[in-house]
């Protein structure tokens, strides 16, 4: 026997006229604030704590509510409010106004009538399992049992009461300054690592663990941080739970009661705690990174919650178009409570009711309130479903690292889960729609706009107007690239340049030290002097001029070879660019041999992409064809040409192919295209992605026809 028929055995459920009958009174636990609304109305706000529930009603319904005080009959009650307020009321009135807020938690309730809710409530709990037994389970929204964090929180804040002050804020904004200072100077490597790390499309099981138990942790930092500032402001935290959205683990908080215990700026404070406890955890953790050796453990963690805690977290939570702490401040600040409920709705109200002409009741909204509603509910809708999608896209790039092209079905199982929905709620809507038009429907299908219609659907079918696209690999490289050798032996006196400089063709790069190819160059100097002297005399003297001649001409060439290898001691840069080279300081004092690689220059603004096409690709590919660019670590997209097609199949760059454990899946052959694009200072060598060659333009019903067709010719022949 579970709790819910245990429950039911030991309490029969009592008639609801016996509960009907009994004197009520106010639940002495609900939280009061009188307050003015959006439109400047007077109004009553009720926190009820057991619920979590916080209830606006008006100021005559307040008073109601306060003449139940558990001895007066609902007649005494009706009576009083006359004399009171002179309003009349009948018996049967305030009797149904009790029971048609039973559900509220405006009542005190004694111990069995408890018992009797919580039992009724297991059962309806229960019944709602069996129903959903076979169903498959939910895994967009998994909420485990919570608990209740106010006597832990009221300890934490005597402890930590001087967070609050304003030399720990003072401090905090130093330490704040100092981070952004570091975060602005090693901006190339934080940015570009910051949208790596949320890309995970290289991560391995173990750093996916990683991430989720790091961005577990934060989130408890985060909620806890708005739980201590409501209960430091006077209010009660009643509940903290975890939950699963999507698998990703998050927190949450219930701070309700501050919103009827404090005022704006303490709720403020409330809202903005989360994500100022996440800007010291990044800020201390830049200093242990900077302070911290390479290559040191709290040197690597360090790094990684600057990165879950960055600029991604706060551009996430400070974003008001979804239901995070940016929603809530900007809700606070315009003074409209459900801001995205009651300006979806006034939309959707709107569209229903002058584009599809439904009998709908439409809310009056004041017109300068539209100007806020009608643009936020666009952007918030538009921006759900992108991060909606974004989700679907975030399976697939985490299960393609096991599962390669595989890693769809799950990617669209989990979108068909996130979209259900929505799918359905839309053909609900459309049936509705349909039935409400249906006369009209069909006294509009004149034989002339059928025939209108039918054209437009072969235009659809077989007009060429939808992009057929090559599909393909490709990785970055420079089309300009120098590779400076040592051409003759000696010490690194000076190196005149470091990693990422750039420099301009002709510059000096460093300079070197040879002692024995300086003393040759004397010897050959001098000698080239004496040489020159005998054929001076020889010329006066009419005798052997011509062996001093051939002398002099002997020691010059050696004087050229050596003042040649002379010059090599101060090597130049032979292009510019930019020095790719690590640590290129290093060299200094070092002594090189001859050949030995000093430095690699690239032209950082013109690089070619070669691309990757698999053979079945490759045959409608021609040269000047349009090519489109997607690097994963970017955003956005850049455009080229095919400059060159490879008539000869290459061996597919490391690391670009997914391993692949199945042997009945072995990977095409594949052919390079090269394409020259332009950095703008976005791109850098070595990046990848995928590439979409825009082989021409079909019908619809041709896309259809010829993967048929393809297919079918594969297997027979």
């Amino acid at each position: 026997m579970n709790l819910a028929e245990a429950l039911l055995a030991a309490l029969p459920e009592l008639p609801t006229q016996v509960i009907a009958n009994k004197n009520y009174k106010l639940n002495p636990d609900i939280v009061v604030r009188e307050e003015l609304d959006e439109n400047q109305e007077p109004i009553v706000v009720i926190y009820i704590p057991e619920k979590a529930w916080m209830l606006r009603v008006p100021p005559s319904q307040y008073k109601l509510l306060k003449l139940f005080n558990g001895e007066r009959s609902f007649a005494e009650i009706a009576q009083l409010h006359l004399e009171q307020t002179g309003e009349e009321l009948t018996e049967k009135e305030v009797r149904d106004f009790v029971t048609g807020s039973i559900e509220t938690g405006f009542w005190h309730q004694s111990q069995q009538e408890r018992n009797i809710t919580l039992s009724q409530k297991l059962s309806e709990e229960r019944r709602k399992r069996i129903k959903n037994k076979s169903k498959f389970a939910d895994l967009s929204h998994i909420v485990f049992q919570g608990f209740n964090p106010d006597g832990w929180l009221t300890v934490l804040d005597r402890w930590l009461w001087w967070i609050y002050t304003p030399w720990f804020t003072a401090l905090t904004l130093c330490l704040f300054g100092y981070m952004t200072w570091v975060w602005i100077e090693r901006w190339a490597e934080i940015g570009n690592d910051t949208v790596l790390y949320y890309t995970f499309t290289q991560k391995s099981g173990w750093d996916l663990l990683e991430f989720w138990l790091l961005f577990l942790v934060m989130a408890f930092f985060h909620e806890t941080a708005h739980g201590l500032t409501c209960k430091h402001y006077g209010a009660r935290v009643p509940n903290m739970g975890f939950q699963l959205i999507y698998l990703a683990p998050a927190f949450a908080t219930e701070i309700t009661e501050i919103w009827v215990r404090a005022g704006r700026r303490e709720r403020l404070l409330a809202i903005l705690a989360g994500i100022w406890m996440e800007g010291i955890l990044c800020a201390i953790a830049t200093v242990v990174w900077v302070l911290t050796p390479q290559g040191a453990f709290w040197h690597e963690w360090a790094y990684k919650v600057m990165l879950i805690t960055g600029l991604i977290t706060l551009i996430v939570n400070l974003n008001p178009l979804i239901k995070l702490d940016g929603y809530y401040m900007l809700a606070e600040l315009v003074g409209i409570s459900e801001l995205k409920e009651r300006s979806t709705g006034f939309v959707a109200g709107w569209v229903k009711k002058h584009v599809f002409r439904l009998p709908v009741e439409l809310e009056y909204v004041p017109f300068r309130r539209r100007f806020l509603y009608v643009p936020y509910a666009l952007l918030s809708g538009v921006y759900s479903y992108l991060l909606l999608f974004a989700i679907s896209r975030f399976t697939y790039n985490v299960l393609s690292k096991w599962f390669a092209e595989w890693a769809i079905i799950p990617a669209a199982l989990v979108a068909w889960k996130i979209f259900k929905g929505r799918i359905f709620r839309l053909v609900a809507f459309m049936k509705t729609v349909f039935q409400d038009k249906r006369e009209h429907i069909v006294r509009a299908l004149t034989p002339a706009r059928v025939a209108i219609g039918v054209v437009a659907l072969a235009i659809l079918l077989f007009a060429p107007i939808f992009p057929r696209n090559a599909a393909a690999m490709f990785v970055l490289e420079p089309v300009t690239k120098a590779v400076v050798r040592a051409k003759v032996p000696g010490y690194v006196e000076k190196v005149y340049v470091r990693e990422g400089a750039t420099v301009s063709a002709g510059s000096p790069l460093v300079t070197m030290r040879n002692v024995d190819l300086e003393a040759d160059a004397a010897k050959a100097e001098q000698e080239a002097a004496v040489a020159q002297g005998n054929r001076t005399r020889a010329q006066v003297m009419y005798a052997s001029l011509g062996s001093a001649q051939s002398e002099v001409q002997r020691t010059e060439r050696i004087q050229r070879t050596v003042e040649e290898q002379v010059r090599e001691l101060e090597p130049k840069s032979p292009i510019a660019g930019v020095v790719v080279t690590p640590r290129v300081g290093d060299l200094q004092g070092r002594y090189v041999a001859d050949g030995a690689l000093l430095m690699e220059i690239e032209d950082p603004d013109a690089l070619r992409a070669r691309v990757y096409l698999p053979e079945f690709e490759v045959k409608d590919v021609r040269v000047g064809q349009r090519v489109t660019l997607h690097p994963k670590s970017l955003w956005g997209s850049i455009t080229g040409k095919v400059d060159t097609l490879a008539v000869a199949p290459s061996k597919v760059e490391e690391g670009l192919l997914a391993d692949n454990k199945y042997k009945g899946l072995q990977p095409p052959s594949f052919y390079i295209a090269d394409v020259t694009v332009k950095s703008e200072g976005r791109l850098r060598p070595g990046m990848t992605g995928e590439a979409k060659i825009l082989i021409s333009h079909e019908s619809l019903g041709r896309k259809f026809w010829r993967g048929a067709q393809d297919a079918v010719s594969r297997k027979l022949w």
